[in-house]
């Protein structure tokens, strides 16, 4: 073999050795993009920012120089819509907090854990925290700012955060616009948790095999006291305003259900005994109730006004899930109504996220039994509602796209 053959060799194989270490390269970033575009995804940084305009303060500060000044003055007033998209992102959970008269709404992102207000009335959000809590699968407010994050960590365990909003103040010494979530972490595996709306007191269940305990705590974990247990591991729990907790059975689809109230003594009275399906719905301000039914062949709407008045089912299909109290003493619900009615395993298809409804908003009069439609989405716009609440003058009613996890607000016309 002469010099030259050895040459063309010896240069095709660093060729190829350069090839190989090139596409070797190619592939070693392109997986290194996808892990950090995950790990974006997940702390919610490639969601749009949810307040402030698209092109930023900047701009506007230069067209405001160019045009001589503000031009709100001069430009009619802004008519907003009746169904506010107030956050893109998936939320964990929400709440109307502050005064009786406030329209604010304060909100938790999943991905991120950073916490938001957001005004009904004037349709702008405010981000409230810079602390990064990436995950949060459920949050809960309290009655003077406090909140509550949930995750699950590395190893599958469930955590459970308190906190509140701190108050920090610039180089300048002006308050803030973003402050840090500062708090405890309550005990782990704590499977279910309520807020008492009117104390800011959080109850919840954990796991003390072979049962489940009742615990009552206050928000930075101390004054801990057991006041329930049970045999039974899956419940749903509830703090009613005027001081009740109710107690639910996990539900699903042809399965009795039961809701009970605790009694102080740590015992249950019964609420509504042996439904299929059962959810409930009790009013804040009295003895009211709403609750579902889902057979496995369709869903039925029940209703009483009081204790001791009898049953009467309600003229929509749907479930609790779906629906909130007006505010005040009147037994007058709002209600996402399917746009078909749901049949089959509805319920446990649609808490595990496999099938969806597209509803419109009903206001019931439970004490006339009478339904009336109040809003329908637009034809091109599918709502799956989930978790609403009212604030305390009925005005706005807040909800998740179970499709999504995205925010909206629904202005109710009066």
């Amino acid at each position: 073999m002469n010099t030259r053959t050895i040459a063309i060799y010896t240069f095709a194989a660093i060729i190829v050795i350069v090839l190989g270490a090139l596409l070797g390269w190619y592939f070693f970033v392109r997986g290194q993009d996808q892990a950090t575009n995950a790990a974006d995804a997940a702390r919610g940084f490639s969601a749009p920012a949810p307040f402030g305009p698209q092109t930023g303060s900047t701009y506007e500060n230069m067209l405001s120089q160019v045009s001589g000044g503000s031009s709100s003055s001069l430009a009619p007033a802004k008519i907003l819509p009746q169904l506010w998209h107030a956050d893109k992102a998936p939320v964990a959970g929400f709440a109307f907090t502050g005064a009786a008269s406030s329209s604010v709404l304060s909100y938790v992102e999943r991905g991120n854990g950073y916490v938001f207000a957001g005004d009904a009335s004037q349709q702008t959000i405010a981000r409230l925290t810079d602390t990064l809590m990436p995950k949060i699968y459920e949050a809960f407010f309290g009655t003077s700012g406090e909140v509550v994050e949930r995750a699950i960590d590395a190893f599958g365990n469930i955590t459970t955060f308190t906190g509140t909003v701190g108050t920090t103040t610039d180089a300048t010494g002006n308050a803030s616009t973003t402050n840090a979530l500062s708090g405890v972490y309550l005990d782990r595996g704590i499977t279910a948790i309520t807020v008492n709306p009117s104390t800011g007191e959080l109850f919840y269940l954990e796991s003390a095999a072979p049962r489940v305990a009742g615990i009552r705590v206050q928000w930075d974990g101390n004054k801990e006291k057991s006041v329930f247990s049970s045999a039974i591991a899956d419940w749903r729990v509830t703090w009613v305003p005027d001081g009740r907790i109710i107690l639910l059975t996990s539900p699903a689809d042809g399965v009795p259900g039961y809701a009970y109230t605790l009694q102080g003594d740590g015992s249950l009275a019964t609420l509504v005994g042996a439904t299929p399906g059962l959810t409930v719905l009790a009013q804040p301000s009295s003895s009211a109730l709403l609750y579902s039914q889902s057979t496995g062949n369709g869903v039925t709407l029940y209703a009483r006004v009081s204790a001791s008045a009898s049953v009467v089912a309600l003229p929509v299909r749907t479930v609790t899930d779906k629906c909130v109290w007006a505010s005040g003493k009147d037994p007058i619900v709002y209600c996402a109504v399917p746009s078909a009615p749901p049949v089959g395993n509805f319920l446990d298809d649609w808490y595990k996220g496999v099938s969806h409804t597209t509803d419109a908003w009903w206001r019931i009069d439970v004490s006339a039994d009478k339904a009336v439609a109040i809003y329908t989405p637009a034809q091109n716009l599918s709502l799956d509602v989930k978790d609403p609440v009212i604030d305390a003058t009925g005005s706005y009613i807040a909800f998740s796209d179970a499709r999504d996890g995205s925010l909206w607000i629904l202005r109710i016309n009066k």
